[in-house]
């Protein structure tokens, strides 16, 4: 080996078996001990250290700060706020507002065929009759002092799934548009994307990518920087390019994958990058330490990301 496989520059010969270069001094040896893997260890070894000494952000906002607004769950036409057990209950779930079927059909409506009802439940305090509210008062403490609330449900569905109702505005919501060249690119992908609610994530389990709307976002640059890295997760599906992800390891390179396939595709759409980006990776940093591997492998599966979405 003559050249330095970072910078293409000639190595410098140190001593009768070892070369260095004179930029990066990445090393190699003649011995015997230093064979074809051992060089590719330390040209990933190399990257890694690069890495870890940047940092990968500057200054940038922490992982586990949302890029969107979150605006709580809450009843279609009254808009009180769903609380307790039922911030759960409706968690993952791509909406905002829930209606009840006695509403539904005073809006003249009816559900979509596919819809589904969610659970919801409420804890009715202990009250007294109308016999004992006639008792004296240190009576009716003495009852309500044994009784104990108890759990009703009922059922509710989210508003996107009835037949025309008008779409609920929202006071916390920016007025962020979708990008049209970006939407007909997308168009000719199989995405199934659902839209609403206070999470964003790849569902494996049906194929489908949940994302908040677009006016639930800071603007909509950041809108595309989150799809786009549900969409690099999309692409992990068996069906597609079958990328393993069970395990620290996997689920790391994974992540890796992601951010570094959403950041090219955000720059091939002329999206800036925020630091957001690069301080999710930090979080990764020690995985990328106990693995030298682990970055190159999940540069070369990033790139197969690309190459599936026809982007070069």
């Amino acid at each position: 080996m003559d050249k330095c496989p970072n910078c293409q520059l000639d190595l410098i010969e140190v001593d009768d078996t070892k070369k260095e270069c004179p930029k990066c001094k990445y090393s190699y040896s003649n011995t015997k001990t230093q064979g074809k893997n051992a060089i590719t260890e330390a040209v990933n070894q190399q990257i890694v250290d690069a890495i870890c000494e940047a940092r990968l952000t500057d200054g940038g906002l922490a992982p586990w700060q949302q890029q969107y607004i979150i605006i709580p769950k809450r009843n279609y036409d009254t808009e009180r706020q769903y609380t307790g057990l039922n911030r759960w209950l409706l968690g993952w779930d791509a909406e905002i507002s829930y209606i009840t079927e006695e509403s539904i059909a005073k809006h003249n409506s009816r559900t979509k065929a596919d819809a589904k009802a969610r659970i919801v439940v409420a804890w009715i305090p202990p009250h007294l009759s109308k016999a004992e509210k006639a008792m004296p008062k240190s009576r009716q403490d003495e009852l309500l002092s044994k009784r104990r609330p108890f759990m009703v449900h009922h059922y509710v569905f989210r508003a996107k799934d009835v037949i025309q109702l008008p779409e609920k505005q929202y006071k916390e919501d920016l007025s962020n548009r979708k990008y049209a060249d970006i939407e007909q690119f997308l168009k000719a992908y199989p995405l199934t994307i659902d839209e609403g609610g206070n999470e964003s994530g790849y569902l494996q389990s049906t194929d489908t990518i949940v994302i908040p709307r677009v006016q639930q976002y800071n603007n909509s640059d950041e809108y595309y920087r989150d799809l786009f890295k549900q969409i690099a997760h999309w692409t992990g599906a068996p069906s597609r390019l079958d990328r393993k992800s069970r395990g620290d390891k996997e689920i790391a390179r994974e992540e890796l994958v992601a951010e570094m396939a959403s950041s090219y595709i955000c720059h091939y759409f002329k999206i800036p990058i925020n630091n957001n980006s690069v301080a999710y990776l930090d979080h990764w940093m020690q995985k990328i330490k106990d693995d030298s591997y682990l970055m190159s492998s999940a540069g070369q599966r990033a790139e197969k990301v690309l190459t599936y979405l026809g982007i070069n």
